[in-house]
């Protein structure tokens, strides 16, 4: 479908230019200092303005100084008496610059730490939800604990409606961290790094900044700053991507400092380039609230209203809405309805005057549904007009991406200071895509496919949820020496690991390594009723997707095998399960090599491949794979490769390994109540140990 695109999406080329220009003045160190006097000496705090957040400086320097009396117990009112001297200095309002209906610019703004060389050591918390802490030494990141996998609850955010709650919790979690963590932990940090949420992260009403008093009751930790949302998705994309040089999108449904932010990378720096105004996340999730099949609620037919504002009980729709796609067929006025709603999705972001709890509206509490969709989805045949719906959402979502891209691409192809300059000086070496947006695969596929045209590459951030900003917290501190590999398994052991080998002397379990190791198993999973197995090794994937050391696994040729697979988890049937491929298959299934290691991309099958192995294929005949190379993870290689050996694809259908809404299993109690539960699930894998069911 041809379409004139819409003008909103066509950027101010001078100002974009002044902007990158403003905001590499911004990277020289400026540092501000105020004398105090305590107990009748005079003292200095200093504030270094490019990086450090002065409430962050100022509540250290009350902490460390024992600032704290009986009238001011918590010493808050010294630390605003120092931030606000401090903050007097200098002028640095944060007030973005409207350009255009969809397009703002930022002002100019602290550019972030990443030219800091003497930070060795850093923790980093995320408390929105996805909540999680990272350690890192010297840029390495040492592990990284998603509070879900601890509290077993669903991005998991700790409670800020009650303050000895939030203090439990994340004591809880930085006790876990401090004993199990496999990496290096230090006992004193150069950084404690905060990423902002999608509040304003001043806000007295908020218990996040009890976090550095929390941290510090088992850690000393020598300076404390605050990171911007976007700023660390960008930075956690950029710095495990292989580029030296890229443009990076970061987009969700809102934090702190906007919804949809462009940057460039380059080297050790990330820098701002554009906020455009638009929160593609949140009307991607408003799309899916309004499909029955989906949401399990009714569509608004009775009324014009519904509610978009955002819900934490419903982080789960997009992905739904995904896979849901595929049973529709894009239809041009839904989508042209999609389109005008994407582009007025305004990112409002800060508390809302009705709830002083500070969730983010995208652009209003409730909105109007236009007449188009409601038709469609509440119409004479309300079931397919839902399903074409939903594909016109995705649709839209894809090319308006695409389309922001292509004019971002064009807009410095074509820009003239005296030189040629080309794509490739915004681009560099690829594109690098971030932010909970970035789990949309057929997005990723089509942005792969456009920018490969012309000889470019692209790269999603392993975890671009919001459990992912830690370790974008950790590189705005402390950038990587060098690229980090393995990363996808920066997660915990298994929290009880201790009463493995005795539940498998009682339950009758075999080691695998003495009967034949990956060979044994391979011909079990080929064995004639192809049997589906979990598989537990090792450390946890640290991200939303399982890459085989929590998954379930089965030979993908009977489409049978899709359906006991969604039984198991109790999942609808338009759910994808998606296979993990060896790199030497990849062309053998797509007719090219789509390189996939954390399940970012969905290109089509070949159909002879789709035929003779449909429990590869989603509905739409796409798979959201997991290519797997010898180096990402030798044991999943070999296993695949020993399967090929017997059905002729070295390919299994991979699934996380949980269930009914759970977090990904990380203890030997869940998994073996799995086991005897589930009536689908054959084996249990546990590091050596194989359980099979109804063995004792």
């Amino acid at each position: 479908m041809r379409r004139e695109r819409d003008g909103t999406l066509r950027l101010n080329l001078f100002l974009i230019s002044l902007f990158a220009i403003l905001a590499k003045a911004a990277e020289a160190k400026n540092v501000k200092e105020v004398a105090i006097e305590v107990d009748g000496e005079e003292r200095k705090v200093e504030w270094d303005y490019t990086y450090e957040d002065v409430d962050a400086v100022a509540r250290t320097y009350v902490r460390q100084n024992s600032l704290i009396t009986q009238s001011d117990e918590t010493g808050e009112e010294a630390a605003s008496a120092i931030s606000e001297a401090l903050r007097s200095q200098i002028n640095l309002e944060q007030q973005p610059v409207a350009l255009a209906p969809v397009l703002r610019l930022a002002s100019l703004e602290r550019p972030g730490p990443s030219s800091l060389q003497r930070a060795e050591t850093v923790i980093s918390l995320y408390p929105g939800h996805d909540a999680g802490i990272a350690i890192a030494v010297g840029g390495v990141v040492q592990c990284a604990l998603e509070l879900e996998r601890l509290f077993d609850v669903r991005y998991y955010i700790p409670p800020l409606n009650n303050s000895s709650e939030f203090h439990n919790a994340w004591t809880t979690a930085l006790r876990v961290v401090k004993k199990d963590c496999p990496g290096e932990v230090p006992s004193r940090f150069d950084y404690g790094v905060i990423v902002k949420v999608g509040i304003d992260m001043d806000a007295r009403t908020t218990l996040h900044h009890q976090l550095p008093w929390i941290v510090e009751e088992l850690f000393h930790v020598e300076r404390w700053t605050w990171v911007d949302h976007h700023e660390a998705h960008a930075r956690a994309g950029f710095f495990q991507s292989p580029f030296r040089s890229a443009l990076i999108v970061s987009y969700d449904g809102g934090g702190n400092d906007g919804a949809f932010n462009i940057y460039r990378g380059r080297f050790d720096k990330v820098t701002r380039l554009a906020r455009l105004d638009l929160n593609m996340g949140q009307m991607y999730n408003f799309a899916a609230s309004v499909v029955e099949e989906v949401s399990k609620r009714p569509p608004p037919c009775g009324g014009i209203q519904q509610n978009v504002t955002d819900n934490s009980q419903d982080l789960d729709f997009a992905g739904k809405l995904m896979g849901y796609a595929a049973l529709g067929t894009p239809r041009e006025e839904l989508q042209l309805a999609m389109r005008e709603l994407y582009l007025k999705s305004r990112a409002v972001y800060g508390p809302k005057a009705n709830d002083q709890s500070g969730t983010i509206a995208s652009f209003s509490p409730s909105m109007t549904v236009p007449d188009v969709i409601r038709k469609a989805i509440c119409g004479e045949n309300a079931l397919q007009g839902q399903r074409d719906f939903a594909a016109s959402a995705q649709e839209e979502f894809t090319n308006i991406i695409l389309d922001i891209v292509r004019e971002f691409s064009a807009l410095h192809k074509n820009e003239g200071d005296g030189n040629s300059r080309k794509s490739e000086d915004v681009l560099g070496e690829g594109l690098v895509v971030a932010g909970g947006c970035a789990l949309n695969v057929p997005a990723n596929q089509r942005l792969h496919d456009e920018l490969l045209k012309s000889g470019m590459s692209i790269f999603v951030d392993p975890a671009p949820n919001d459990g992912g900003l830690i370790i974008g917290g950790v590189f705005a501190v402390t950038p990587p020496p060098v690229r980090p590999k393995g990363m996808q398994y920066a997660g915990f052991n298994l929290w009880d690991g201790d009463m493995l080998d005795g539940e498998a002397r009682a339950r009758g379990a075999i080691r695998l390594s003495e009967v034949g190791g990956v060979d044994y198993l391979a011909a079990l999973l080929c064995r004639e009723d192809r049997p589906i197995v979990a598989v537990v090794k090792g450390r946890q994937e640290f991200g939303p997707r399982a890459l085989g050391h929590r998954s379930l696994i089965a030979v993908p040729d009977s489409d049978q095998i899709k359906e006991r697979m969604n039984r198991l988890k109790f999942r609808q049937f338009y759910r994808p399960v998606a296979p993990m491929i060896a790199d030497e298959h990849l062309e053998k299934v797509f007719g090219r090599f789509v390189s996939s290691p954390y399940m970012s991309m969905a290109p089509e099958i070949l159909p002879e491949i789709a035929a003779e192995f449909p429990g590869l294929t989603h509905l739409d005949k796409t798979a959201r794979h997991q290519s797997v190379g010898r180096d990402d993870e030798p044991w999943v290689h070999e296993l695949l490769h020993k399967v090929g050996d017997r059905t002729g694809l070295a390919a299994l259908i991979n699934t996380s390994f949980n269930t009914r809404g759970k977090p990904i299993c990380n203890t030997v109690r869940d998994a073996l109540a799995m086991l005897d539960e589930l009536q689908d699930l054959d084996f249990v894998l546990i590091e050596d140990w194989l359980f099979e069911k109804g063995k004792t």
